[in-house]
């Protein structure tokens, strides 16, 4: 009779023993999970959007068309200088 009281005990201790073990697996693997989907967020969130490139392209362009337009006129006056000063 002592003998079962004491392996119950035991059984019950053991059975506290893998209940803190597995929460503890448990815990770590949500940890594991979370970190890793924040990584996917952060990754995502750092990917440049459609409304980003669009402002990219558009300031690309629009410096190529300043650059023109400053340009033109130089360009004119150089070519105008040297037709005078070689006729």
């Amino acid at each position: 009779m002592i003998e079962e009281l004491l392996t119950k005990k035991e059984r019950i201790e053991e059975n506290k023993i893998l209940e803190a073990i597995h929460n503890q697996a448990k815990w770590k693997n949500m940890e594991e999970e979370n970190k890793r989907m924040m990584s996917n967020i952060d990754r995502e969130l750092r990917k440049p959007t459609k409304k980003d490139k669009i402002k990219e392209v558009l300031q690309r362009e629009m410096e190529i068309a300043l650059l023109l337009v400053i340009s033109t006129p130089g360009i004119i006056a150089w070519i105008l200088l040297t037709f005078c000063l070689t006729h």
